[in-house]
């Protein structure tokens, strides 16, 4: 089962869509192509919601709020949820990839101090119909989990701002899945054995880039449909640039032709980059769309993703903690 599997290598059912051999690149995505994708909706608070110690989002993490109740809520009142409610209006803010039942991949930098999440939806192509249909198939209305915990990497902008943009999130109750509406996208943890090739393979290849179009997290702006486009997996000057910003140039992966740069503004952040196996057309997420450049479709842009295969064993020792 999906949602019990210890190990996403041991599930079989991942990475699996309604029509692996019909993916294009730069327009709508049809019915169950992309059963992994998640997007969450946000509302802002009208304060900050941020400890001044950077230790107590950890502490939280490891369940310090309800051994030591009293220490914590006099220093890290808001890593243990005493927040003041969300006032301003909701918006569609950014996306993710459902990697098991429970958890969701997206970018750390999509979750700020100002702004808090109100729920993951899952299960959503067109954000303006429901249910959805296509392909002759009518989908189940999409599911609207709320959140038990974010978890932004504990390095996320040290020593670079950009550096570890990598975020898990783990949903108050399981997705309900289904064969082909609702499924987890397979991880890159064993690269050659799993899809056919090593990491130093992913350069030249054709990923898919997938989103509702956000590219600015405070103004929610969004296609109405879940976008996709196909990007080349490349290292442009424009990656080069940026990859002196990391102490390793293995935490990030670009993607884009570096042209026009309309590619990488379909994507959300947090959305997967994806590539597909040699094997079975299993999709695997590959990247998580972190930045590009600050003028969408600016001359030689290319999208940054934060390479997933590099935070393995942190993505697979927070699921099982």
């Amino acid at each position: 089962h999906i949602g019990q599997a210890n190990n996403w290598r041991h599930c079989e059912d991942c990475g699996s869509n309604l029509n692996s051999d019909r993916i294009v690149g730069g327009e709508d995505a049809t019915l169950g192509l992309h059963p992994w994708m998640v997007i969450f909706r946000a509302a802002r608070r009208s304060v900050k919601c941020e400890d001044k110690n950077p230790s107590c989002s950890g502490w939280a993490v490891l369940g310090e709020c309800l051994r030591n109740p009293s220490f914590m809520l006099a220093n890290c009142r808001f890593s243990c949820n005493s927040c003041p409610p969300a006032t301003g209006q909701q918006f569609w803010s950014c996306g993710g990839s459902l990697i098991s039942s429970q958890f969701v991949l997206s970018a750390a930098h999509c979750f700020k101090a100002n702004t808090v999440i109100e729920f993951a939806r899952i299960g959503e192509l067109d954000l303006n119909n429901n249910p959805d249909r296509g392909n002759g198939l009518t989908a189940p209305s999409p599911q609207d989990i709320p959140i038990e915990i974010i978890i932004n990497h504990p390095q996320y902008q040290k020593p670079c701002t950009r550096c570890n943009d990598i975020a898990l999130v783990k949903l108050s109750r399981p997705a309900i899945l289904h064969q082909f509406f609702v499924a987890p996208i397979c991880l890159p943890a064993y690269p050659e054995k799993d899809m056919g090739f090593p990491v130093s393979q992913f350069q030249g290849k054709l990923g898919i880039a997938t989103g509702w179009g956000i590219t600015d997290v405070d103004s929610g702006t969004t296609a109405t449909v879940l976008q996709q486009a196909q990007l080349d997996i490349q290292e442009l000057d424009f990656c080069r640039k940026h990859q002196r910003d990391y102490p390793d140039s293995s935490m990030i992966i670009c993607a884009g032709d570096g042209k026009d740069g309309k590619d990488s503004c379909r994507g959300d952040s947090g959305g997967p980059l994806m590539l597909s196996d040699n094997f079975e057309q299993k999709w695997f997420a590959v990247g998580v769309t972190s930045f590009g450049n600050t003028i969408c479709g600016a001359s030689g842009s290319q999208g940054i993703y934060t390479s997933v295969y590099h935070y393995i064993n942190w993505i697979q020792a927070n699921m099982k903690s």
